[in-house]
C-alpha cells in the first residue's frame, strides 16, 4: 500500500488502538518521541498512519519498562538516522 492510499487515523482512534490517551499522544509529539512528523488534515487535526501506531506501541512498551523520556527521544533520533 502506498503512503498516499494508506489509511489515516484520527487521534481518538490511535488512542483506542495504543491505550495511550490523546493528551499523552500530543505530549509524545511535543517531546520529539515520534520518528516522523505528525501530519495534519485540512482542518489541522493530527492524522496517524499504521506505521506511526506501531511506533507508538514501541514507545508505550519502552515507558512500561521505565525507560526515561530522554532515552526514548534519543532512540527515536537513532531510528530517524537509520
Amino acid at each position: 500500500m502506498s503512503a498516499t492510499s494508506e489509511k489515516s487515523m484520527a487521534i481518538g482512534e490511535v488512542s483506542e488502538r495504543t491505550g495511550l490517551s490523546a493528551h499523552t499522544l500530543r505530549f509524545y509529539e511535543q517531546q520529539g518521541l515520534l520518528v516522523e512528523s505528525v501530519r495534519r488534515d485540512s482542518a489541522g487535526r493530527r492524522t496517524f498512519s499504521e506505521q506511526e501506531v506501531g511506533w507508538l506501541r514501541v514507545c508505550a512498551r519502552l515507558r512500561d519498562s521505565d525507560m526515561p523520556l530522554p532515552d526514548i527521544r534519543r532512540y527515536a533520533e537513532l531510528v530517524r538516522q537509520g
